[in-house]
């Protein structure tokens, strides 16, 4: 956009070792593309991109979502969300490292109707960076 000071990049367009230099002000990626995955059963993370999780537990069941840390880029993020109201449980465990210092067996989880987190990946653990 050159009528203004910002200038709209596509994520794929950037490298992520690219320095980009310019005066403008912001930076606005547009036409990022995340995977989203709908699951009821336990699910590993796989994707080659962030992404978001939903997971709809039947009620009394427990639905663990494994983050891979295999070969994961530094940054990645996912966001993980209890997509039901049922008296189901979300749990979220990590293949190797921690989740916010969190055991691994242990994971984070929730049985609460539509709650999550954000989470990124530092290369070694991931970090609770927001909640949903």
């Amino acid at each position: 956009d050159t009528g203004s000071d910002r200038i709209y990049l596509s994520s794929s367009s950037i490298s992520p070792t690219e320095t980009l230099t310019t005066a403008a002000l912001f930076f606005v990626l547009v036409n990022d593309s995340y995977a989203l995955v709908s699951t009821a059963a336990d699910y590993t993370t796989g994707l080659t991109e962030g992404g978001t999780l939903l997971v709809s537990p039947s009620t009394g069941v427990t639905v663990t979502i494994t983050l891979t840390t295999t070969n994961v880029a530094i940054g990645k993020r996912y966001s993980v969300k209890k997509a039901n109201a049922t008296n189901g449980t979300v749990k979220v465990v990590t293949q190797s490292g921690s989740i916010e210092g969190t055991r691994l067996a242990d994971g984070i989880q929730t049985n609460v109707p539509y709650q999550g987190w954000d989470v990124q990946f530092d290369g070694t653990n991931w970090h609770i960076i927001g909640h949903i």
